[in-house]
């Protein structure tokens, strides 16, 4: 992708429009036009960078540089500085504009509480709905990473526990381990070894050097990060010397409690998660999987925080749809003078977009629940886990349901699914087959006439 202009640096534009008296009188007659203000606060509300500034200045009848330091002086007032240090030790700052802030309040909202929804949920319903996320997340982050497997596949070998069958898959199965085995330990603390170990659980397998899993780079090992479209090198991360230290701070901004922080040093929560996110990133700690541990990190922190509804979003099947644009925000960061304000902007609406996707998801399956309006007679002799399976066998007549799936999908144990399915089976609504040492269970052929007799 290739780089965004480079703007015009900060101190240049201070010293010309505040210094020198003819700049001066310019800008101070610019930031009086009405139509110039409401231009600044739309650039703020959608992150408008150089390019777009230099684009839309002559549409206003003003010099580009003007335009722009108009804007990085409205942005200036409310800067906030992050402990992360670029390669020059320069911090990386941001500011939260009034959209942001409405972002951040619906969120609140939406996911710091309970799960809207048109029928009370049973702890049932929330099982399923929180392994369908897991595995939706697991899948589309390998497929940011390159990962060759269809989405069908792949949540196959979910389901059902298949082994998987190359390093694509395998890929697949680690992130989905790793997501459930994170939010097992949401309270612990992040460490330097805590990093090395979800980078190999990650990873495991699936790299072309293997002793490179569950480590950090090495001297030596100072690798970039290459734009195939552009065909360059997009970013050389910090030295591998400099890691531990630096790493250091990650862990200790990741660690840091709220009641802690003075109220000048607070941060929102879902901006702390989101600034793991990009610190990770940049520093790059890792031969690979440095983008799958980033989002892991984002998920972490934020049920740590409290936002337990977070484990039912998935925001790599968003970043997978924005992939030009998740990148656009790295270097739109690294262009414009380590403001980490695109990077905050691009993920609240990834997240806020991956919340609507998600209930999206829940209204859904609840339409189509309501629409195979299942006897009552027979719903009061099935327990929930038992329902969710007949009304999936009603909506999908090529389903297919093993003890393993069964427990997977609603997290109990293979003697619970067992049970649950034998008894369908008895009841006519499911019938087996024996394929190999496993029993695959199916709609059984004259399901709706099973149904009838329910009436």
């Amino acid at each position: 992708m290739k780089k965004p202009s480079l703007p015009p640096p900060w101190r240049r534009l201070a010293k010309k429009f505040i210094v020198q008296d003819e700049h001066r009188a310019a800008f101070l007659s610019a930031w009086q036009r009405p139509d110039v203000r409401q231009f600044v606060d739309r650039a703020n509300a959608e992150c408008f960078n150089w390019d777009d500034c230099r684009h839309r200045a002559a549409s206003l009848h003003v010099e580009p540089e003007l335009l722009w330091f108009c804007i990085k002086e409205s942005r200036s007032r409310e800067r906030q500085a992050t402990p992360f240090l670029d390669q020059k030790g320069k911090a990386f700052t941001f500011h939260l504009p009034a959209s942001a802030q409405r972002v951040l309040h619906w969120l609140d909202l939406q996911i710091g509480g309970k799960l809207p929804s048109a029928k009370p949920l049973q702890e049932t319903d929330l099982a399923r709905w929180i392994v369908h996320s897991m595995q939706e997340e697991a899948v589309t982050s390998s497929l940011i990473e390159g990962a060759v497997v269809t989405r069908v596949e792949a949540q196959q070998m979910l389901r059902h526990q298949r082994p998987p069958r190359d390093p694509h898959e395998q890929m697949v199965l680690n992130n989905y381990r790793t997501i459930r085995w994170l939010k097992e330990r949401r309270q612990e603390p992040l460490t330097l070894d805590r990093l090395r170990e979800i980078q190999g659980r990650l990873t495991e397998k699936t790299l072309d050097r293997p002793d490179a899993a569950g480590r950090f780079r090495r001297p030596g090992e100072n690798i970039t990060v290459y734009d195939e479209e552009e065909q360059e090198a997009a970013y050389t991360p910090p030295p591998a010397q400099e890691l531990p230290g630096r790493l250091e701070t990650l862990c200790l901004f990741a660690n840091a409690a709220e009641d802690a922080l003075t109220a000048d040093a607070f941060i929102h929560p879902v901006i702390r998660a989101i600034l793991l996110h990009f610190a990770l990133a940049y520093e790059h700690p890792f031969y690979d999987g440095n983008g799958r541990c980033a989002r892991a990190l984002f998920y972490w922190s934020m049920l740590r925080q409290g936002y337990d509804l977070a484990e039912y979003l998935s925001i790599s099947s968003i970043i997978k749809q924005k992939q030009r644009q998740y990148y656009r925000a790295f270097l739109d960061v690294e262009q414009d003078e380590n403001d980490l304000t695109y990077f905050i902007h691009f993920h609240l609406k990834v997240i806020e977009d991956s919340v609507r996707q998600f209930y999206r998801y829940i209204i859904e399956e609840q339409r189509q629940e309501q629409q195979l309006n299942l006897p009552r007679a027979l719903l009061l002799q099935l327990n929930p886990r038992q329902q969710a399976v007949v009304m999936r066998a009603g909506r999908e007549p090529a389903a297919r349901f093993t003890y393993e799936s069964h427990a997977e999908e609603f997290d109990t144990v293979l003697a619970t699914a067992r049970k649950d399915l034998l008894e369908l089976e008895a009841m006519g609504l499911l019938a087996s087959n024996r394929k190999g040492r496993r029993f695959v269970f199916l709609p059984a052929a004259d399901w709706e006439d099973k149904l009838r007799r329910w009436q």
